[in-house]
């Protein structure tokens, strides 16, 4: 795949706090601390190079479409584990 180690290994992460229950905010807070362990800070846009991300604030703070962003990915996650579930009851 064409994306960097950390970016899958931060994607893993996500997944795994979206099927343990994670709410949204919790989910970011848990995306927040990551990115600050490695040296992130906010900044206006996003630049790797620089480490800085617009998103790097309490999720209290985040834009309406950012949150509704969380709130999506974790839905869709949660859908695809289920339907994913669903396939393999059906295989047995």
């Amino acid at each position: 795949s064409q994306a960097e180690a950390w970016q899958k290994d931060s994607a893993r992460k996500g997944v795994v706090g979206a099927l343990a229950g994670n709410t949204p905010e919790q989910s970011h807070e848990s995306w927040r601390a990551e990115k600050i362990a490695t040296g992130w800070i906010y900044g206006p846009v996003k630049d790797v190079g620089l480490k800085t991300h617009p998103c790097m604030v309490p999720y209290a703070k985040l834009p309406p479409e950012q949150r509704a962003k969380d709130e999506l990915y974790l839905t869709v996650v949660r859908a695809v584990k289920k339907a994913l579930d669903a396939r393999t009851e059906v295989v047995k």
